[in-house]
């Protein structure tokens, strides 16, 4: 629980300083949290998660920022 925390706390703090457009950087937010949800034994919340990021993936608008994601 304390790492996933720390990820959502680090997550939010890049959220401050990224030039990233929006969907690209919750893409990429949402990958990590479901990387903590695996190691912190929640396999079915990193699947939910992790279906999030492939949704915000294909919202984005170039090639570029999908491979980003």
């Amino acid at each position: 629980m304390i790492r996933y925390l720390s990820v959502c706390l680090f997550a939010a703090a890049l959220a401050g300083g990224c030039t990233l457009p929006v969907e690209t950087f919750r893409a990429a937010a949402y990958g990590e949290i479901a990387r903590a949800q695996m190691a912190g034994g929640d396999p079915a919340g990193a699947r939910s998660t992790a279906q999030r990021a492939i949704e915000a993936i294909a919202a984005v608008d170039t090639e570029d920022e999908r491979v980003f994601g």
